[in-house]
């Protein structure tokens, strides 16, 4: 079984010989090899988890951690995409079919409060006859 091991990396950095195989750029790999010979991050990988190491060496090894973190992560925008179907199916009942429902799912999905004081002051109320 020949497994790609260019992101062994990854899943430890301190293992043995974990750069040659790496398949990072020059400058990339002399990180590696710095973080890996760096006995206090060794024993600090010990005691988390690996997602866990990599956020907490982002501020040394921001490029190392960006890649780890994408590797790890690679279902960021599917969580999303599954709230988005959920809010959906919610908005979208037999009681409320609208055609577009782009506007209320935005404001269903997202994490910014809606300034309600902002929206109504723009509308003009309905004037009697």
């Amino acid at each position: 079984m020949n497994q790609d091991r260019t992101q062994d990396w990854i899943q430890n950095p301190f293992v043995e010989d974990v750069t040659s195989s790496s398949g990072l750029s020059d400058k990339l790999t002399e990180n590696l090899i710095e973080l890996a010979s760096d006995r206090a991050l060794e024993l600090k990988f010990q005691n988390v988890t690996v997602s866990q190491f990599w956020l907490e060496v982002k501020g040394e090894y921001k490029e190392l951690s960006e890649i780890a973190m994408s590797a790890l992560l690679p279902f960021g925008s599917t969580y999303l995409c599954e709230v988005s179907f959920s809010a959906m199916s919610l908005i979208k009942t037999k009681h409320r079919n609208r055609l577009s429902v782009q506007n209320d799912l935005i404001i269903a999905v997202s994490d910014i409060e809606p300034r309600f004081d902002n929206i109504l002051a723009k509308k003009q109320p309905q004037v009697s006859h």
